[in-house]
């Protein structure tokens, strides 16, 4: 019996030895492709910093340089990594006792904040001058552990502008073109470097770019009191950017700047970043779809703690996603490919749709999404999807930084516009920050932990949305600190124009003119009207007259076989303007659209009798600007 028992607990032994080996080999092997892929991660990191044509460098809080990339090193080839140098005593010639007091690496790693400083002082020969910035490195508990400083050799453009001031008063001698246009266009001057570029200039046959749509230009600076105005005109195979300024009540100069190699950059960069990320979008789904596979327990059970692990990568996961869509949308904003597609919306249901999306994270952070909407049926001219993404942006960036309390939306019926809010209990932002909030890859940490960080572009994106709606947005703080709990942390404040359905169809009429002129073809201007639309109104509820006036436009989406835009608003008006379409093919489109409508009201079996009118007018045949149009197509 000794003997049985004493087999058993040596095979017992080697069992868990084994069991023991196996598990060893297993963490050995895990070790080595992790060293593996952390290696190959950092190459892939120092070719990419090392390739980039600005100088990156790592500075500690000591004010220690523990990193440079190859541009540093060609810019500064004594630096000794090894020796850990004070990188005031490196950088400045002759070296420095301590950091200067514009110095923005001091001022990161004492703030945690982005810094930008730009070296001054004459351009002397020999002088090099930098635009610096310097951004915070923290842990994961939100200490700054170390400041990325990033070096951008300025001198040639500080040369340049240098030599445009001093040329500023000698216009003779300008290289950049100069022209100066009295009233009614009439050319009163043109510098010797405008007439060798452009010597058509003078020739009155030639309708030149650069003298389009001055009076506008000169009534918008004399209106909004500005100082300039700046537009890109298109000349030759060549972009030029032209700076214009009034130099009297009677006269405007043009100052003339080729930038058509900077837009193939920002082509390129925008084309990068579009493809980098198309690239991971595709991973990142596959990815998120099969983590969300196992979360379900499709291929069979997990415990809790697998399943938090699992939940993380997939918030992770999410987040990335949202980056990535920021920076696809950063893009085309700064490419000017960033398109409205506005239609008649009902706002409150935007919001509640973007409220529910928000329910499981807030109940997860114990804080409360309160709706404050003045009506349930709030209709405004935009572009859902866009909207809902100011709200996301303002709601995730509430959400972020705050900690308890709520966050509340509260939208106001101002009868032109619509006044929307999106406001927090959290820390708030300091009264001096408050002014750059809107810029792009702004971080102002509002939070004092660690926290989730952004790319500090959701703000900026907000406001160029809005801005695009022909609204505008604001922002109101009290910084939290000390404050009682409960009162407000921030406000952001923005209007959604609410234009009358003249306004929409004007602005539809005009962009269809400038489209047509491009292309040189003509388009039809059609108007459907919905007969005894006032006893309409009296009949049916607010919500029903929307829902009909919604289903006609999308009946006639439907019909026509070539893209149109189609506004639809409560006057009972609908206007389609016809691309490349010409009378006779216009009326063919009335026969057709005239059978579907009818057919539609007789489906929905609306008791109430209702005809449509209608009234078609051709560009340029029958008018060459949006009022001329819209009052020839109105039906008699």
């Amino acid at each position: 019996m000794e003997r049985l028992l004493f087999h058993l607990v040596i095979i017992v032994v080697i069992s868990l030895f084994g069991l023991l080996s196996f598990a060893l080999f297993t963490m050995i092997v895990n070790r080595r492709k992790t060293k593996y892929a952390l290696r190959a991660s950092e190459e892939k990191f120092k070719n990419l910093v090392d390739n980039i044509a600005i100088g990156v460098c790592l500075i500690s809080p000591e004010m220690k340089i523990l990193f440079i990339n190859k541009k540093m090193r060609e810019w500064f080839p004594n630096i000794k990594i090894e020796d850990a140098p004070i990188c005031y005593k490196t950088f400045i010639n002759p070296p420095g006792e301590g950091p200067c007091a514009n110095c923005p690496t001091r001022k990161t790693l004492q703030d945690g904040k982005t810094h930008e400083f730009i070296t001054g002082g004459p351009v002397e020969e020999n002088v090099v001058h930098y635009r610096i910035i310097s951004t915070p490195v923290k842990d994961v508990k939100g200490n700054i552990v170390a400041a990325i400083k990033l070096m951008e050799d300025i001198t040639q453009m500080r040369k340049k502008e240098d030599e445009l001031i001093r040329l500023a008063s000698f216009p003779e001698l300008n290289p950049n073109p100069l022209i100066e246009v009295g009233l009614g266009g009439k050319i009163t001057y043109i510098n010797p470097s405008a007439l060798m570029h452009f010597p058509e200039m003078h020739d009155p046959k030639v309708i030149h770019p650069f003298l389009e749509g001055l009076d506008k230009i000169a009534d918008e600076i004399q209106n909004e009191n500005k100082k300039f105005a700046v537009k890109e005109a298109q000349w030759k195979n060549k972009i030029y950017e032209l700076t214009l300024h009034l130099a009297s009540p009677r006269s405007m100069r043009i100052y003339v700047t080729d930038i058509t190699e900077r837009k193939k950059i920002d082509t390129l960069k925008n084309e990068f970043i579009n493809t980098v990320s198309h690239e991971l979008r595709t991973p990142l789904s596959i990815t998120k779809e099969g983590l969300s596979v196992v979360v379900e327990e499709i291929p069979g059970k997990i415990n809790q703690k697998q399943k938090k692990i699992l939940c993380m990568a997939k918030d992770n996961i999410d987040r990335l996603a949202r980056i990535i869509n920021s920076l696809l949308d950063i893009s085309k904003i700064e490419a000017g490919r960033l398109m409205l597609v506005k239609e008649s919306i009902n706002l409150a249901e935007v919001i509640k749709c973007v409220a529910s999306s928000f329910e499981a994270r807030m109940k997860a952070k114990s804080l409360e999404l309160r709706l404050d909407i003045e009506k349930d049926l709030m209709i405004i001219y935009a572009d859902p999807d866009k909207v809902a993404q100011v709200f996301m942006n303002l709601v995730e960036n509430a959400y972020k930084f705050t900690d308890q309390g709520y966050v509340q939306i509260t939208v106001r019926d101002k009868g032109d516009h619509a006044e929307c809010s999106v406001s927090d209990t959290g820390l708030g932002i300091p009264r001096e920050d408050t002014g750059k909030v809107f810029e792009k890859f702004e971080q102002l940490g509002r939070t004092p932990g660690g926290g989730e960080q952004g790319t500090g572009l959701g703000l900026a994106i907000a406001k160029t949305i809005i801005e695009m709606h022909k609204g505008e947005i604001r922002v109101e703080s009290e910084y939290r600190k000390g404050l009682p709990a409960g009162r407000h942390g921030t406000t952001f404040i923005f209007t959604l124009p609410k234009p009358t359905s003249e306004e929409i169809f004007k602005e539809y009429v005009e962009e269809g003119i400038k489209e047509a002129k491009k292309r040189d073809s003509k388009i039809s201007l059609m108007l459907i009207r919905l007969e005894g639309f006032t006893k309409l109104k009296k009949r049916l509820s607010e919500k029903e007259l929307h829902g009909l006036l919604k289903g006609v436009e999308n009946m006639i989406k439907r019909t026509l076989r070539k893209t149109g835009d189609i506004v639809v608003k409560d006057t009972g008006e609908v206007l389609v303007i016809l691309s490349g379409c010409d009378k006779e093919k216009a009326l063919i489109i009335e026969g057709r659209l005239s059978q579907v409508l009818d057919e539609y009201i007789q489906d929905k079996k609306i008791k109430i009798p209702i005809k449509f009118e209608f009234g078609i007018a051709v560009y340029p045949d029958e008018g060459t600007n949006d009022s001329d149009l819209l009052d020839k197509a109105r039906p008699s």
